[in-house]
């Protein structure tokens, strides 16, 4: 992982805490974290659509001159968020966020500290455990993985 992808592999576990927080708490925990806040049916369950995450990525594609480092700390966190529940640690919901992830974010100068790699790895191998059952049609985790080099 770190060597094929630059994904720490030692650090601070990545915790997969899902709180019950209201949507009005993640409309929230967005607007100070992602600098926006999302409609209530932009939200299922404790998951964000993807959809809500691109339109507000395309209303402003790029920061102004003049940007503060809170709008840089936004708009890198929307990318991390993306890549992290997006991507690296995906599920089989078709376009969901999931928003356990976020509150990771917080303090950006923390972010590098985390386990990234263990965390996308561990994940990987429980989509493909869950994956040879019978019962099971799909997989999900960072499939790149898989690929032969």
């Amino acid at each position: 992982m770190e060597i094929l992808y630059g994904l720490p592999v030692k650090g601070n576990a990545v915790v997969g805490y899902e709180p019950q927080r209201s949507v009005v708490d993640w409309q929230n925990i967005c607007q100070i974290l992602l600098g926006f806040s999302p409609q209530p049916q932009d939200f299922k369950h404790s998951s964000l659509k993807v959809s809500a995450l691109n339109a507000h990525l395309r209303l402003q594609p790029r920061l102004p001159d003049l940007a503060t480092q809170d709008m840089v700390n936004e708009k890198a966190r929307c990318y991390m968020f993306w890549m992290i529940a997006g991507l690296l640690l995906a599920d089989t919901s078709g376009g969901l966020l999931k928003l356990m992830y976020l509150p990771m974010l917080e303090d950006i100068t923390m972010v590098g500290s985390y386990s990234w790699g263990s965390a996308t790895l561990a994940y990987l191998y429980r989509f493909l455990c869950k994956a040879s059952q019978s019962s099971q049609n799909e997989i999900a985790g960072f499939l790149p993985l898989l690929q032969v080099y």
